[in-house]
């Protein structure tokens, strides 16, 4: 499950960094907001490069695999159903016990349709596994809360959700999701923490996240190899702040704006 974040985490802002009006704000803030977003968009083609690659190698190899068994036992069916059966020129008795045996063509067929329906359960989980991790449905149909409430249940860590039932606009919930999911992720990766907090609460126009731990503590904020949580805020015009002395946890807390900048 965290793996899989990961690529959704990179993937989603290749969308977003091309929607966002930015012309008015302060040049330094300007500036800033552009190396933010060329960042994340050069992480996000490397992760799309390499979730084409992992398709490609992975799930079409495994559906390939699928349609070949179905195609062989199709063509051992055919082939037994094109057989004349010579089962009436037998004695009554022999024909008896003949008809409750199948055919070995038949058990061959059934022993690769069964071996065909497992590969395609796992190619499917597979799939999942790489669709929840890059758009979560409950995002979209449900909201926010739904979405990190499913973040919560398959969390190893507990997490505690306080989120209200707010519908926002696709571009910020994405941001808060994916901001939430990496923190959550990193929380359960390095800080060995033993709960979680999720709280968003919406006030002048502003979203305000924060997501705490009890863990660790000493966490920093991204470097310059890769995008990460500021960048992602920075993206849609909001900040991050992070405050995590040596062993008092974690606190992090992004706010992001709710005004709907293509409305």
């Amino acid at each position: 499950m965290v793996a899989a974040l990961e690529v959704g985490v990179l993937l989603l802002p290749l969308v977003l960094v091309s929607q966002l009006p930015i012309e008015n704000l302060p040049r330094q803030r300007l500036r800033d907001v552009e190396e933010s977003r060329q960042r994340v968009a050069a992480a996000a083609m490397e992760e799309r490069r390499l979730l084409q690659r992992d398709l490609h190698d992975g799930a079409q190899h495994a559906f390939f695999a699928v349609h070949a068994l179905l195609g062989l036992a199709r063509d051992l069916l055919d082939d037994a159903a094109a057989t004349p059966t010579t089962t009436a020129a037998r004695p009554a008795a022999t024909a008896s016990v003949s008809a409750g045996a199948l055919p070995e063509a038949t058990v061959q067929a059934r022993d690769l349709v069964r071996r065909a329906h497992q590969q395609l359960l796992a190619a499917i989980n597979d799939l999942r596994g790489l669709v929840r991790g890059m758009y979560p449905s409950a995002l979209t149909s449900e909201g926010l809360r739904a979405a990190v409430d499913e973040l919560a249940d398959t969390s190893p860590v507990p997490v505690e959700v306080d989120i209200p039932e707010t519908r926002w606009y696709s571009e910020l919930k994405i941001t808060a999701y994916f901001l939430i999911a990496k923190a959550i992720a990193n929380a359960c990766r390095h800080a060995r923490a033993n709960q979680i907090s999720v709280r968003v609460s919406e006030s002048a126009l502003q979203m305000r996240i924060e997501i705490s731990d009890d863990g660790t503590g000493g966490a920093r904020l991204d470097d310059d190899k890769r995008p990460g949580l500021a960048d992602r805020a920075s993206v849609i015009g909001g900040s991050l702040s992070l405050n995590s002395p040596l062993g008092t946890g974690t606190v992090i807390t992004a706010l992001l704006p709710t005004e709907n900048p293509s409305s």
